[in-house]
């Protein structure tokens, strides 16, 4: 065989971490997404007058897994503190998350959020 170049090399590191790589490409794009929905609601990103709680209604015409959604929920919870909207998702801002589903023609979520919230009752 004869020796050939190659005119690029991969690094270990890069390999490595890779997935981290793409999982933060996808929170980014989630958080646009984030941001776009709320101003398509008509609704201003500022802060939210904390604790909160968030309702996230998964719509699928096949159903859906719904404990395989919580990937979104994480990703949301981090957009609004990224956005500015929230301090930190911790359970000091985020007190509690409620999570439906229904199977309606679609392939989204809607999301509330309950701001004041007291989980005392």
């Amino acid at each position: 065989m004869n020796i050939f170049k190659l005119q690029k090399c991969m690094s270990l590191n890069k390999y490595r971490n890779a997935h981290y790589i793409k999982i933060n490409e996808e929170k980014q794009e989630y958080k646009l997404l984030v941001r776009f929905g709320i101003q398509d609601s008509n609704e201003k990103i500022r802060e939210l007058k904390t604790p909160i709680k968030t309702i996230f209604t998964f719509y699928s015409y096949r159903g859906r897994d719904i404990d395989g959604e919580i990937i979104s929920i994480k990703n949301f919870h981090d957009s609004l503190t990224e956005l500015g909207m929230i301090p930190d998702d911790n359970q000091s801002y985020i007190q509690a998350f409620e999570v439906n589903g229904t199977k309606e023609k679609g392939n989204f979520y809607n999301v509330k959020i309950i701001e004041n919230y007291d989980n005392t009752n």
